[in-house]
């Protein structure tokens, strides 16, 4: 009999956690509280026909849609009265605490009694307070840094200035060395091309024919050309013009070679 009730009891706060469900098994249960009691507390001698006939005849009584309508009723009413007496309470509850009560308190005593406003209005205060302290602690820091920056800026002009009056006279004799240095180099190109000249004026037709081969293609077939410009190719190769590439099968221009062909194109050589 226990494990019954218990599994009712379980089954029975399962549906009530819907309120209208549970306002529904509630009015029922309360209106026909005999048949329930009835059913749980049956004499051991009834047999189990005897109380499915007695359940059956108590709910053949009953006609089910006017007790539908009727639970259906009283439960809209009770869940109504539920929310309208909840929403009075907490109403009650919100006068008592937002309203009543701080008034009770600075009506018995203003001066000992601290209250709750009190204390926002403070912290209010007090909030302030810091947040202007904050500031002015912040604008006294940045004067002072302000004020080091200066001072630091004014000596590092004066010892910069101090610096460029030493380094001018230096600067000029390292700008008069740099100048000799491009007038050496300079003629040294102008040496380098003027070689240049003299072998361009050497080459025969094919040979520079050969060059410009290899300038324009980047490489040439070294068979080929190896039947065709012998001499030309020989000439070249001492010169350290020309070589194989790594294949061993095409000629291409050595630096040397690149630095007299750019002559040529630009017209200087």
């Amino acid at each position: 009999m226990t494990d019954y009730i218990d599994s009712f009891l379980s089954n029975y706060k399962s549906k009530i956690r819907n309120p209208f469900i549970g306002t529904m098994l509630s009015v029922w249960l309360i209106k026909h509280w005999d048949i329930v009691f009835a059913f749980f507390s049956f004499d051991a001698k009834r047999t189990m026909e005897w109380k499915i006939n007695y359940v059956r005849k108590y709910f053949s009584e009953i006609c089910f849609w006017p007790e539908f309508w009727k639970i259906t009723g009283i439960s809209l009413f009770s869940l109504m009265l539920t929310f309208i007496l909840l929403g009075i309470s907490r109403a009650l509850t919100d006068f008592y605490y937002k309203i009543a009560e701080p008034y009770i308190v600075r009506q018995i005593d203003k001066k000992q009694i601290f209250t709750l406003e009190n204390k926002k209005t403070l912290d209010k205060r007090i909030a302030t307070l810091e947040a202007k302290l904050e500031k002015s602690i912040d604008a006294a820091i940045k004067a002072e840094g302000i004020n080091e920056q200066l001072e630091l800026k004014h000596i590092n002009n004066i010892s910069e200035m101090s610096k460029s009056l030493e380094s001018a006279t230096s600067s000029y004799a390292a700008v008069n060395n740099q100048y000799n240095l491009l007038l050496e180099k300079e003629k040294k190109i102008e040496d380098v091309y003027e070689q240049f000249r003299k072998l361009y004026k050497n080459f025969d037709t094919k040979t520079l024919e050969l060059l410009k081969n290899i300038n324009q293609n980047h490489r040439i077939d070294a068979t080929y050309y190896s039947e065709n410009y012998d001499v030309s190719i020989k000439k070249l190769g001492s010169l350290g013009m020309i070589r194989l590439d790594s294949t061993g099968y095409k000629y291409e221009l050595t630096q040397l070679g690149i630095f007299f062909m750019n002559g040529v194109t630009s017209g200087i050589v």
